[in-house]
């Protein structure tokens, strides 16, 4: 039985890190160090060298990572359509129009590929470059 509470105060130490991570790149304390899909597969590969166990804490890190990136008010994450949910609250059951909806969430989905391709380039750049992900 000790293994819930142990992996509730994980959750929420893993949830603060992911704050303050955040928090400090906004406010430019620490330089914005992310990692698309081509970094987050070295990492996890520098990560299994050391073992199962903190290759787990790393896979759960992951995902409660994605989760709260996820919920994100972005067009095209769920925290996008959340947004077009309240929205909907607020105005009384008044829907946006699909069509208007589909295309902010069209332009929000170009976005983060355009992102995510950036990301992945500067990932192979560095990894080539020999720099380590694992700062």
């Amino acid at each position: 039985w000790k293994a819930i509470p142990m992996g509730a105060g994980e959750c929420i130490e893993a949830f603060i890190i992911f704050k303050n991570g955040i928090l400090s790149m906004i406010t430019g304390t620490t330089p914005v160090a992310v990692a698309g899909p081509v970094g987050i597969a070295h990492v996890t590969a520098e990560v299994a060298k050391a073992g199962i166990s903190p290759l787990l804490e790393f896979a759960a890190f992951l995902s409660i990572n994605l989760a709260l990136i996820n919920i994100f008010p972005l067009p095209a994450l769920d925290g996008g359509r959340i947004v077009f949910v309240l929205l909907e609250w607020v105005r009384r059951g008044k829907r946006i129009s699909p069509k208007t909806e589909n295309v902010v969430h069209l332009i929000g989905f170009a976005m983060l590929m355009a992102a995510i391709l950036i990301i992945t380039y500067q990932d192979i750049i560095r990894i080539v470059s020999g720099e380590s992900l694992l700062r």
